[in-house]
């Protein structure tokens, strides 16, 4: 709520986590990775998992996060044993990490990707809402959602 009441034009600063994680400042690297740790006050909901919806159970006791710009890196520190998952992979590498008996090729998720249009109300011209609106009408969603589903 706090950071909710600040500003548009102030960063949030604040790290906290959220639900099955907390947020682990001492390990953070900010620009380099990022860690959390096992929530042990969380309580899942009983509802199976589906998303981002339904019960999370914690499986693992801390998450780091690590980024890596360079998807070759990645690959790289992937096939070496340095990391243990990479989001997202192009599709040009998929040969090499099929043809690796140590990595897995997996669709984590079957709902596809999110698509979104997002205009910074902060600059010219969609600090007007007329223009925003305009926006509106120039875009088919239904058109839009039939051509990536």
């Amino acid at each position: 709520e706090k950071d909710a009441a600040k500003p548009v034009t102030e960063a949030v600063t604040a790290n906290i986590g959220s639900g099955p994680f907390k947020f682990n400042h001492a390990l953070a690297k900010p620009g380099a990775s990022f860690a959390y740790d096992r929530n042990e006050k969380y309580v899942p909901r009983s509802e199976p998992s589906d998303g981002f919806a339904g019960g999370k159970i914690v499986k693992v006791d801390r998450v780091i996060w690590d980024l890596i710009g360079d998807q070759q890196t990645a690959l790289a520190a992937l096939q070496a044993g340095e990391i243990d998952f990479l989001e997202g992979p192009p599709a040009d590498f998929y040969p090499a990490i099929e043809s690796d008996p140590n990595l897995a090729l997996q669709v984590l998720d079957t709902s596809g990707q999110v698509y979104y249009l997002r205009m910074n109300c902060l600059q010219k011209p969609f600090d007007n809402v007329k223009a925003r609106q305009a926006v509106l009408h120039l875009v088919n969603q239904e058109a839009y959602l039939n051509v990536i589903s």
